[in-house]
């Protein structure tokens, strides 16, 4: 192989523009975001399987921050829900929108739109009737 360090700068030139062109361009993508519940009595918490443990959110942003998530496994995000303190034994219904979502991408919409609906159980009573775990 012939000129071997020309082909080198030439990949590394390469490389550095395309960095350039993705941390520039804006694009659109659906993620899937960790659900948080939050805003719960001590001792309360919703019932096994209620609370789902992503939703799909779709963002805008960054080429190279969308490319981080989808390869490399950066979290680009949390949707934390205030459930408002609710009491054991109570239903709470709350749609997730994204005003919940905490990220440094643009959350476009909740893809599909999510409701959620939980009955909210003391800790006690989850963990199979024993003592509240701390």
């Amino acid at each position: 192989m012939k000129r071997v360090g020309l082909k080198l700068v030439c990949l590394l030139a390469a490389l550095v523009l395309w960095l350039q062109v993705a941390a520039t361009t804006v694009v659109d993508d659906t993620v899937a975001m960790p659900l948080q519940a939050v805003g719960l009595r001590d001792g309360t918490a919703p019932a096994s399987g209620d609370l789902p443990r992503s939703v799909r959110v779709r963002v805008r942003g960054s080429k190279l921050q969308l490319v981080a998530h989808r390869y490399f496994g950066q979290r680009v995000g949390t949707v934390v829900v205030d459930l408002a303190r609710p009491a054991p034994g109570s239903i709470v219904e709350r749609d997730v929108g994204t005003e919940d979502v905490r990220s440094d991408l643009s959350a476009l919409s909740i893809t599909p739109p999510v409701r959620l609906r939980m009955r909210m159980v003391s800790v006690a009573a989850a963990a199979g009737g024993g003592e509240a775990r701390r």
